[in-house]
């Protein structure tokens, strides 16, 4: 079964993003038991964790992978791409033990 079919647009999505970065929760005092004073403050934390997924599907951040091999001096940054491990060690690579 497909996303849209359970009401997963790109659209419904990207609502439930929005309504994520504008997130509220509410606070209550209490006294003897019974709620006394409601306030409606911004949830700083969702929003957050709603800024984060959305900096992810965007791929704004930087790279996570860093390594450096300073025999040959060659340098690799992480490409983002799943594959790019694969391909600095295939055959041929440039970190393939093949001579080439």
């Amino acid at each position: 079964m497909r996303l849209d079919e359970l009401g997963l647009s790109d659209a419904a999505l990207k609502r439930k993003l929005i309504d994520g970065l504008d997130a509220m929760k509410t606070l209550t005092a209490t006294f003897k038991g019974k709620i006394t004073d409601r306030l409606e403050v911004i949830d700083w934390a969702t929003r957050a964790k709603f800024l984060d997924l959305a900096l992810r599907v965007k791929g704004m951040y930087q790279p996570e992978k860093v390594q450096v091999d300073q025999s040959g001096g060659l340098i690799v940054i992480g490409t983002g791409y799943p594959d790019a491990d694969d391909a600095l060690e295939a055959p041929g690579g440039p970190q393939s033990n093949e001579d080439g």
